[in-house]
């Protein structure tokens, strides 16, 4: 069963383990920070271990996802699904809007999430995310809450 909480310092360690599998765009420093902010900061836990993340910041008027990410080994399971409508859910309650997002245009499992759950494609930015080859388009998008 997949179970969301608020993170904690002590999950930190686990978080860490899920970023250095992923894009390993944030630093140890940055997630500190997103402990102390007002925004959400949320874990998903599978027998008490930690699966994944999502990170949101609320400013008084809409939301905006800025990181969401699943253990390996936890993908497909419906973890990134349950994070996210637990998001969502926060948002509405709190009177946001509209929750925005950024993915990179290459990221079709996150894209096909998003989609599923409401979103639609509001803007483009071209080349936006260094890649290995090259350049990736960043896909803007959002989902209203009202």
């Amino acid at each position: 069963m997949i179970e969301t909480a608020a993170a904690r310092p002590a999950d930190l360690g686990d978080i860490m383990d899920i970023e250095r599998d992923g894009d390993a765009s944030w630093s140890k420093a940055a997630f500190e920070v997103a402990l102390g902010n007002d925004g959400w900061f949320l874990v998903a836990r599978e027998n008490g271990q930690v699966s994944g993340f999502i990170i949101g910041r609320f400013d008084g008027f809409d939301v905006e996802l800025l990181k969401l990410s699943v253990a390996v080994a936890s993908r497909k399971r419906g973890v990134a699904t349950r994070l996210l409508q637990q998001l969502l859910r926060l948002s509405k309650q709190k009177g946001a809007g509209v929750c925005h997002l950024e993915v990179n245009a290459g990221n079709l499992p996150a894209i096909a999430l998003y989609r599923k759950l409401g979103f639609s494609l509001t803007g483009l930015r071209k080349g936006y995310y260094r890649t290995k080859v090259g350049f990736s388009d960043a896909l803007l998008m959002a989902k209203d809450l009202r």
